[in-house]
């Protein structure tokens, strides 16, 4: 047999760069893996039901004749100039990018796994395996006026600020309309942190990771939390299509495969009357998946299990003829560390799913007086709720841990529950990741930054983000003993008009410069770490810097697009032991009374300064070295773990 892997067709970049067309959401990666021809056994689960279901596949178009079961009750092409491609090709058949007949395996693994399946065929890629927004959001208002009861979506791209998905998704929700997105395939082996694509990133869809033969989390597949700490994705499964000659795989083939689920339960439901909407076939698949080993943030409730998911819809079913309950995800955390430091607060977001609209009453079972969350939550089949843990001052030596519970009752869904369970530490350094004017969803603990995270607080260093532009103030500022600046001012595209997105930046305003400046003359820690003018916004940056004198070069230094090793530099407590680091990004200026600590080919990439009153600052045009990659020795260097902790002991004052 032989194996010839190759990525089908461009998926959303991990390093964003910036574009002031309109935006594009490529068709999830699919890997290829040529076998040799013959038959294929394939023994899929084909519950049938006298109900045909309907499931909208939006996509690269479906062949009738890729397969005998495809069943075919409807189609439209949506790749028309007026939502914003370059032609009108009003052919549904599928565009098959790179040769692969990607919304024919979908709507081929759909019908292998529910026989009754009536396909839906919403053409939005076009022949480079592109869609735009516009599209797409065309393509699900479309599936909903067709009576889709469920829309599989294996395709996805890089969330942006006025999604105009998130509304269509959230617009089919409201219709009773299971929206069910592959996760995406960015996870690089659980690096790609905060890699889910939209619209699977919505709380009003259903996000699907894929599984290997073991269980295990795919290695591509893309992982959670977002941004925010949602725990996605929502489930998992094998993620896998085939025919006669290839074995396709990606999470592109573990979404159709929950949609067929979902649809086998809404046959059910139609055959024997019972009274269901979106939250209740979400709720029901997601308390019925079988729990695997790997954290919530890689597999979200489990792996799919459709027997499981019908025999507790049919022992649930009341007199009402309503099925009634609820579920919470996280069951556990928190879920990147399990270490908290005292004196920090901490908040997190909690995914609640129910069968109906309710309210749920919030209660903690506890040893400590910590949690802080509203009395009630009232939801319709689906809602986030905020805790926040304040973790006291003072230490107690003999509190070196602590587990909690925090309940919500539904009187007609029930209850569920989510466990606190962690170490408690004295932190040596109090840090903060200002991470109020990025725009990507990648930066944070939980994205790009993740490892970062860990490598400070597994030396007693607490971390707090920063995450909104009105909290810099210097009473804030001065909380903490050293602030991280990650990626100010990057570019990012507004799609609220998806037809005419926006470029733009998040820029930092007189009061907050002000701030920083005043933290620094009073002696505070401040580590910048920019990028080049192609995904940041230098121009601002520099107006950002103007008080220190500091500021970077609007050329870049990379090697084809890919970082390359500093190894000019300079002796100093920060570079102890590092004969190298890794670089991609701006050259950077230092004032005069300030230290050139590394350059490349005589251009300065980092930089120090210190102040009368010890205030420290250090300047870099480049987040690589400290990014997830980086700090695990995946690029050049092995050593960028060191820099990026001495980096951080200098501006606290700890070297």
């Amino acid at each position: 047999m032989v194996q010839v892997m190759a990525l089908v067709w461009e998926t959303a970049p991990r390093k964003k760069g910036s574009s002031g067309s309109i935006k594009i959401i490529a068709a999830i990666f699919v890997i290829m893996i040529v076998i040799g021809t013959g038959s294929i056994l394939i023994t899929p689960n084909t519950f049938s039901s006298g109900q045909g279901i309907r499931i909208a596949v939006i996509d690269s178009g479906v062949d009738a004749t890729f397969s005998s079961r495809i069943n075919i009750v409807s189609e439209k092409s949506f790749v028309l100039k007026q939502y914003g491609y370059d032609v009108d090709d009003s052919s549904p058949n599928d565009s098959k990018p790179d040769g692969t007949p990607h919304g024919s395996l979908v709507a081929k693994t759909i019908a292998e796994n529910y026989a009754n399946a009536l396909i839906i065929n919403a053409r939005v890629l076009g022949n480079d395996g592109m869609a735009t927004t516009a599209g797409i959001s065309a393509a699900i208002y479309w599936a909903v006026e067709e009576n889709s009861d469920v829309i599989n979506l294996s395709l996805g791209g890089t969330p942006s600020v006025g999604d105009p998905l998130e509304k269509a998704v959230k617009y089919a929700f409201s219709k009773g309309v299971i929206v069910v997105a592959a996760a995406g395939n960015e996870g690089d082996s659980g690096f790609g942190g905060s890699s889910i694509n939209t619209p699977g990133i919505s709380v009003y869809a259903l996000s699907v990771g894929a599984l290997d033969s073991t269980d295990s989390p795919a290695y591509y597949t893309s992982i959670g939390p977002t941004y925010d700490g949602v725990i996605k994705p929502d489930i998992s499964t094998t993620g896998e299509a085939r025919d006669l000659t290839h074995i396709y795989y990606g999470t592109s083939f573990a979404a159709p495969r929950v949609s067929a689920a979902a649809a086998q339960l809404i046959a059910y439901c139609k055959d024997n009357d019972v009274i269901y909407n979106a939250g209740t076939i979400m709720t029901l698949l997601l308390k019925s998946a079988t729990p695997l080993s790997a954290p919530s943030y890689f597999v979200g409730a489990g792996k799919l299990n459709v027997n499981s998911a019908l025999s507790l819809l049919q022992s649930s079913i009341g007199e009402d003829s309503r099925v009634k309950m609820s579920y919470v995800l996280p069951e556990t955390l928190p879920v990147i560390t399990d270490r908290l430091f005292y004196g920090t607060n901490y908040t997190f977001n909690i995914h609640l799913f129910s069968s109906g609209y309710t309210t749920f009453e919030i209660s903690d079972i506890s040893d400590m007086d910590i949690y802080d969350f509203p009395e009630t939550i009232t939801i319709n089949q689906t809602g986030l709720v905020q805790i926040t843990l304040h973790l006291p001052d003072e230490v107690d030596p003999l509190i070196l841990s602590h587990l909690g519970s925090v309940h919500f009752t539904s009187d007609e869904y029930g209850e569920v529950k989510t466990t606190f369970e962690f170490m408690l530490a004295e932190p040596r350094a109090k840090i903060a990741f200002d991470i109020s004017h990025t725009l990507w969803a990648i930066d944070s603990i939980y994205g790009q930054f993740r490892e970062f995270y860990l490598l400070l607080t597994h030396n007693n260093i607490s971390v707090t983000e920063i995450r909104y532009r009105t909290n810099i103030t210097l009473d804030l500022l001065q909380q903490f003993d050293a602030v991280v600046v990650l990626d100010p001012c990057v570019w990012d595209v507004n799609e609220t008009d998806p037809l005419n997105p926006v470029l733009f930046s998040l820029t930092y305003n007189d009061s907050e410069i002000q701030a920083y400046h005043e933290y620094y003359d009073a002696g505070g820690g401040i580590f910048v770490v920019g990028l080049s003018n192609d995904t940041l916004d230098v121009n601002s940056l520099n107006e950002f810097l103007a008080w220190s004198n500091f500021s970077l070069d609007y050329s870049r230094i990379d090697m084809n697009d890919n970082p390359v090793g500093i190894e000019d530099i300079a002796a100093h407590s920060i570079t102890d032991g590092v004969t190298s680091f890794d670089y991609l990004g701006a050259p950077i200026v230092v004032p005069s009374e300030g230290i050139v600590v590394a350059s490349y080919m005589g251009l300065p990439v980092l930089g120090i300064l210190e102040g009368a009153n010890n205030g420290r600052i250090v300047v870099t045009g480049t987040n690589y070295f400290i990014d997830n990659w980086g700090l695990n020795g995946r690029y050049i260097s092995i050593e960028d773990d060191i820099l990026a902790y001495q980096i951080v002991q200098w501006i606290a004052g700890m070297l």
